[in-house]
């Protein structure tokens, strides 16, 4: 397996990936998001598949839809395993939107 760099993607959210071109038994779009629910201090992860390299964006939101936290990415294609470092997210439920240039995913997961 190729080993994907580290990124860090903003505030109180950081991100790894690993990306294997060789493997693509992902469709395109969100697989796993993992742990759901997440404990308070947890870091959540999330499975996508990419048939192609391309940007990807990270859109963190709130229950009520606010948006919480954006972030671009550009990954190889393959399956992709991102972590995210949500230390700072108080009980409660939330959404992750994760879109390339023509696909989208919506995920809901909580924190308790």
């Amino acid at each position: 397996m190729m080993l994907g760099s580290f990124a860090y993607a903003g505030e109180g959210l950081a991100l790894s990936y690993d990306g294997d071109a060789e493997e693509q038994t992902f469709q395109i779009g969100l697989e796993k998001l993992y742990p759901n629910p997440l404990n308070q201090g947890d870091n959540l992860h999330l499975e996508y598949g990419m048939l192609v390299e391309g940007e990807l964006s990270l859109q963190l939101l709130d229950a009520v839809g606010n948006l919480l936290k954006q972030e671009p990415l550009f990954l190889k294609a393959g399956n992709q395993h991102i972590e995210l470092v949500t230390t700072d997210l108080a009980q409660g439920i939330y959404f992750l939107k994760v879109s390339d240039s023509e696909n989208s995913a919506v995920r809901k997961f909580i924190v308790r």
